[in-house]
């Protein structure tokens, strides 16, 4: 007794072709989206994985690389402010910053829009 599943129907594709809009859409909300539980290794990896993707995938993830790489020097100078006193605001603000704005990024991608972080360290071109 087999339990293996039919082949498909000719000419059906359980895939999207590489490179469709749908798929740079999902990548390039992914690559947002995802940095706010992995940080900067979530578009780090998109951004490896699409390199034969699309520019918009690209384009995406870089601008979400830098924001989390921007976001973690940023917490980092804070909690070195602790000392201070300003440090724990400082990264109560990044906490919020750091939730929100891949949240707007990932709305204005969903509805097909490049994305640019306001006032981030463009180290990654």
């Amino acid at each position: 007794m087999s339990f293996d599943t039919p082949p498909p129907p000719p000419g059906f594709n359980a895939q999207p072709p590489q490179g469709s809009p749908n798929n740079d859409k999902t990548m390039a909300l992914l690559a947002h989206g995802l940095g706010i539980l992995f940080g900067f290794f979530a578009p780090l990896i998109i951004l490896f994985a699409s390199s034969n993707a699309s520019a918009y995938v690209r384009r995406n993830a870089t601008e979400a690389l830098n924001f989390q790489l921007t976001l973690m020097i940023a917490g980092f100078v804070s909690f070195i402010l602790i000392i201070v006193g300003i440090g724990i605001v400082l990264l109560a603000l990044l906490g919020i910053i750091g939730i929100a704005l891949p949240i707007v990024a990932m709305v204005r991608v969903n509805e097909g829009v490049d994305f640019k972080y306001p006032a981030i360290l463009r180290l990654v071109k």
